[in-house]
């Protein structure tokens, strides 16, 4: 059984492993790489693999630095079957597509600029390819055992992470041995408003576990929401807007739940809130949809994301308004790297005012506009204007949807034993080697794999 690593091999993004046993050859999701220049450019080069040869893929979640490159895997010839959960279908279908569009707007975008009228500028794939792709998905439930050959199954677990979001056990039978590997996906933290906690593994012979914090612990946990509305009452009173980068899929949802309590419960203050995010707006239609999955608490909610301050926006031209105008006031939007999407614009027009109030509630990977602004940056080039930085820089990293090294340390230890080997993956290269000295001063057997390495299991 050979195991290969094409991404997110010390570095978060670009998630894909190759799993060899049985004459199959089964990729485990298909990211694409986030972050710096250098990183980015690693999705336009040709797979190391064939995607003509991979029989099958299977899905954890779909956040884009999962299933980013499937269209390209598709349109370079990959013609079997990629397995998920419902909601992660769900999901993809909207991710995929807005990921298509923005190719090929920034295509256009580039192509006016440079003065030429065919498309210069590589795309990884369009909305035709994104089609294809969609075809070949096929849905699956939690604990549902799926036969890939006679002697190979896969099984999804909850990993708490965002809606759909699963660990993925893999029972392989070699020359008469039963082994099992899991792919940890992402682990969420526990106790958060939407999605279940997740399940604990009962048994591996090696475990690839993500170490996004595997070098910090997630702080005031219990005061997250105290945190949140300090920040939002603070910019009120300042009288300017407060801006929060929010990914599509479950930050957004999360935050909108969070603002809804506030709203009930008269501890918002007398501000618009605008939702400037088509794909948030049609990610909160599939969370609607997907109750199935929900905790306990936010069942009790007939309409979880909905509150009386709250304005979704859907035009360009209603976005544009919103920057005319005087706060206070409230905006989400994507990306929440401050990578693409409409934040950019609104960061464009608000960084320079001292009035006005950042907010980050997410990771930010090394080289994207958001890691610049949240280590302090004076100065930001943003659409080919410097922008100096006069607003006020605010983060609350306890909202990541990643487990911190203590809850993935939790999360293994649910194990009735300890695997053969924890293959460390998902994470900053510094985040990995302290994860790695945690786990083995709890007698866990590590390694930390380089981009493209191949290993024998």
């Amino acid at each position: 059984m050979r195991l290969s690593f094409y991404g997110a091999a010390k570095t978060v993004t670009g998630s894909c492993y190759l799993l060899e046993a049985d004459n199959l050859k089964i990729l485990i999701d298909c990211g694409i790489f986030q972050g710096s220049e250098d990183i980015v450019k690693l999705n336009y080069e040709d797979f190391r693999f064939n995607p003509k040869d991979v029989n099958f893929v299977l899905v954890t979640h779909a956040h884009m630095d999962h299933i980013g490159r499937i269209p390209k895997l598709v349109k370079e010839g990959f013609s079997g079957k990629i397995f998920c959960t419902h909601a992660t279908l769900d999901l993809c279908k909207i991710m995929l597509e807005d990921a298509a569009e923005i190719q090929a707007s920034e295509a256009r975008d580039l192509n006016i600029k440079l003065e030429v009228e065919e498309m210069s500028h590589q795309i990884l794939y369009d909305k035709n390819d994104v089609k294809k792709a969609l075809k070949k998905f096929k849905k699956v439930d939690y604990g549902e055992k799926i036969v890939l050959s006679p002697k190979i199954t896969a099984t999804f677990r909850d990993a708490g992470h965002i809606l759909g979001a699963a660990f993925i056990e893999i029972n392989v039978n070699e020359m008469g041995k039963n082994k099992k590997i899991i792919f940890s996906g992402d682990i969420g933290q526990r106790d958060m408003t939407i999605v279940k906690d997740p399940e604990y593994p009962s048994d591996a012979n090696y475990v690839l576990i993500e170490s996004t914090y595997g070098n910090k612990l997630h702080k005031d946990v219990e005061h997250r929401d105290e945190a949140l509305l300090e920040v939002i009452n603070k910019a009120y009173k300042k009288g300017g807007k407060l801006l929060i980068p929010s990914f599509a899929v479950q930050r957004t949802q999360d935050l909108l739940f969070r603002f809804r309590r506030f709203s009930i419960s008269g501890l918002f203050p007398k501000e618009p809130v605008f939702l400037d995010s088509p794909l948030a707006v049609k990610a909160t239609e599939i969370f609607n949809k997907h109750r199935e999955v929900f905790d306990e608490e936010i069942l009790k909610h007939k309409k979880p994301f909905t509150f009386k301050e709250l304005n979704t926006v859907s035009s360009v031209q209603e976005s544009k308004k919103i920057n005319d105008m005087l706060g206070p006031l409230v905006i989400i939007a994507g990306s929440g790297m401050c990578s693409s999407g409409r934040i950019i614009h609104h960061l464009r027009h608000s960084l320079n005012n001292d009035k006005n109030t950042l907010l980050f509630v997410g990771y930010q990977a090394d080289g994207t506009l958001g890691k610049m602004l949240k280590e302090g940056a004076s100065e930001v080039n943003i659409l080919g204007e410097d922008v100096p930085v006069k607003a006020e820089i605010l983060s609350i990293d306890s909202f990541s949807g990643h487990a911190d090294y203590k809850g993935l340390i939790e999360w293994l230890s649910g194990m009735k034993k300890k695997p053969k080997k924890v293959i460390i993956v998902h994470g900053e290269y510094e985040s990995q080697k302290a994860f790695k000295s945690k786990l083995e001063s709890l007698n866990y057997s590590c390694y930390i794999p380089e981009l493209y390495e191949q290993i024998e299991l």
